[in-house]
């Protein structure tokens, strides 16, 4: 014979944790103490009236729905297919990591937990312990924060990772969850677009040639270079106020025609237009074309040479 204790000791060792109510008709604070050390889900007195036993069928019915939602939980945090680490919301101290993010950094979820994210940082300022709780404050705080982090895997190479944080309550604890996706070769992506944005800026503001970046639909002139200036005499300021065919005020049904291949075809040439500058005089030109996406509009790239030895 056992009580309702030694019984929940046994029933742990058989049949490991699920959600235990002990129902007892020995109350008292010493017992209640020792029953909820022992680990039980709930702790009730028996009593007279049938009231009791409705207040016994509900807390049986919020435990096991407790345990439904931790073993959901469980699961999830197991099988999403991004990386997830549990931090303490004080410390940063990582207390739980799914196979995901130990796949990211190479290491056992056993090697991360009790960690700090700072630990498995490059020695940077960007990325060291202050830095990354003030992140996870800033979760607390407004409630969720995404960033951008470098990490350095077991192996040591250095990559980026995109950070979302949330605030949670895990198991009774404020805790804060990442959501981590590697982000490296976007990174990259963006580092080679900016190499090639810096280089065309370059080649755009000392080019020789006039060039103009027009927005067809709009018939707008969206930016020129110097050299643009040079040729038809107006600032640039004032030729990104004005209107593409405005430059072509004789010639307009050509300029169209030619826009629009353009932008049929990718890229286009023709030596049959003719420019009008400041001074309302005949500018023939050479114009060689492209198609460019700017701010999520389709442009052209409009070269513009002056014809030499013409009429």
């Amino acid at each position: 014979e056992m009580d309702g204790i030694e019984f929940l000791e046994r029933i742990r060792e058989d049949c490991g944790i699920f959600p235990f109510i002990l129902y007892t008709g020995k109350g008292s604070e010493e017992i209640a103490s020792e029953a909820i050390s022992a680990g039980v889900t709930d702790y009730l007195q028996k009593d007279t009236g049938s009231g009791q036993y409705e207040l016994l069928c509900n807390r049986i019915e919020n435990a096991v729905a407790k345990r439904r939602a931790r073993r959901t939980y469980r699961e999830l945090f197991r099988k999403l297919p991004v990386g997830l680490t549990i931090h303490d919301s004080e410390t940063g101290i990582i207390t739980g990591a799914n196979g995901n993010f130990s796949e990211i950094l190479g290491y056992d979820a056993s090697a991360l937990v009790g960690r700090h994210p700072s630990e498995f940082s490059p020695d940077d300022p960007r990325f060291d312990r202050e830095t990354a709780n003030q992140h996870l404050r800033r979760a607390v705080r407004d409630g969720s924060w995404t960033c951008e982090w470098k990490n350095r895997t077991k192996d040591g190479e250095e990559i980026w990772v995109d950070v979302t944080l949330r605030p949670a309550t895990i198991d009774g604890r404020k805790r804060v969850l990442a959501i981590v996706q590697e982000i490296t070769d976007r990174k990259e992506r963006e580092r080679e677009l900016q190499t090639v944005k810096r280089k065309f800026e370059t080649v755009f503001e000392y080019s020789n040639d006039a060039i103009f970046v027009v927005d067809v639909e709009a018939d707008a002139i969206v930016d020129c270079n110097p050299a643009a200036t040079d040729l038809v005499g107006y600032p640039r300021e004032r030729l990104r106020s004005m209107a593409a065919s405005d430059l072509h005020p004789h010639d307009l049904p050509e300029f169209m025609e030619f826009a629009e291949s353009v932008l049929e075809e990718g890229n286009g040439w023709t030596d049959e237009l003719t420019c009008y500058g400041k001074d309302d005089q005949p500018i023939p030109v050479e114009a060689s074309a492209a198609v460019c996406e700017i701010d999520g509009k389709t442009c052209i790239i409009n070269n513009l040479r002056e014809r030499t030895g013409s009429g």
